[in-house]
């Protein structure tokens, strides 16, 4: 190795750790870890709750019409079918977003890039969809007096 190459690989791993942060791991091996990758995996995580979260609302909605009844839902069946669509496309955004996780992006061939990122904006525009579809539900859904009438007929209190 000539002292030219051996400096040029000295700057480079210095700009790599630059960028990366050294953490030891308590038993004498150091690991290398990308602050932006946790982030990002944090990040992930993060909306990976929320999706859950609107998940379990959109379900707790649908059994709180079907429960409460079609003559006791002023707009019962559009918003079933709001309900169902966001479910369904939840479960297509999961699938997808799965199937996009398992690609190794810097393995990729040009074709296989130019898939993923077709997947993306197709994931994007679908959350999108999800987004649209759960302001309808919000604005089409009771506005408290189906929970009343259902709690004066069921004798709850």
């Amino acid at each position: 190795m000539s002292s030219n190459s051996i400096i040029e690989d000295t700057n480079h791993k210095m700009q790599q750790m630059d960028r990366e942060e050294q953490i030891d791991s308590g038993i004498g091996i150091v690991a290398t870890i990308d602050s932006n990758a946790v982030v990002s995996q944090r990040m992930t995580i993060a909306g990976g709750f929320l999706d859950v979260a609107l998940f379990v609302a959109d379900v707790e909605h649908l059994k709180f019409v079907i429960e409460t009844g079609k003559d006791s839902v002023r707009y019962y069946t559009l918003l079933m079918t709001l309900l169902l669509l966001s479910l369904i496309l939840q479960i297509v955004v999961g699938i997808l977003l799965f199937v996009m996780g398992i690609r190794k992006v810097s393995e990729q061939t040009e074709t296989q890039a130019k898939w993923t990122k077709v997947l993306n904006h197709t994931i994007v525009g679908l959350v999108f969809m999800i987004a649209l579809t759960n302001i309808l539900i919000t604005s089409f859904g009771d506005r408290g007096e189906t929970l009343s009438n259902y709690i004066s007929n069921h004798n709850c209190s």
